[in-house]
């Protein structure tokens, strides 16, 4: 019985990685979310809920007093649902916003996932805050808000 040795990382031949494009995948599309300046702006200050804590700065939630790690989406979206609290966002300039140029059915798709993803991850207090109005977007409303609760 033989054993087979793999070559030491020196011996390896190195690969060309392909490298990241860091602009915004909507750079140069016209949406008001850019024309307005609210995307890429990341707000500085936490966003407090009744148990949520976000800090955008930092991909970070504190839910209940624990850390949940924000994946890079769910901070763009929330970074731009928290800089127009109170206001509906259409979900066609999120889309836009979030991921370039895309088939709108597959991005309305992705959007609902995210969303969904959002409020299961960062708790019921939470999700009561990021509401959906159908046909039209979504909306981060204020704790102190007078807006009637929708989902």
């Amino acid at each position: 019985m033989s054993t087979r040795r793999t070559p030491e990382a020196s011996q390896m031949p190195k690969r060309d990685s392909p490298k990241r494009n860091d602009t915004s995948p909507a750079q140069g599309l016209s949406s008001p979310l850019f024309s307005s300046g609210i995307y890429p702006r990341t707000p500085t200050s936490p966003v407090a809920g009744n148990t949520t804590t976000l800090d955008l700065d930092a991909y970070l939630a504190w839910v209940s007093g624990h850390p949940v790690s924000l994946r890079a989406k769910e901070q763009q979206l929330l970074a731009l649902l928290e800089q127009s609290s109170n206001r509906v966002l259409r979900a066609d300039d999120l889309m836009v916003a979030l991921y370039g140029r895309i088939d709108p059915e597959a991005g309305r798709a992705r959007l609902r996932r995210l969303v969904a993803d959002i409020r299961m991850r960062l708790g019921a207090d939470f999700a009561d805050r990021l509401r959906t109005v159908h046909g039209v977007g979504f909306v981060l409303v204020d704790e102190a808000s007078d807006l009637p609760p929708t989902r």
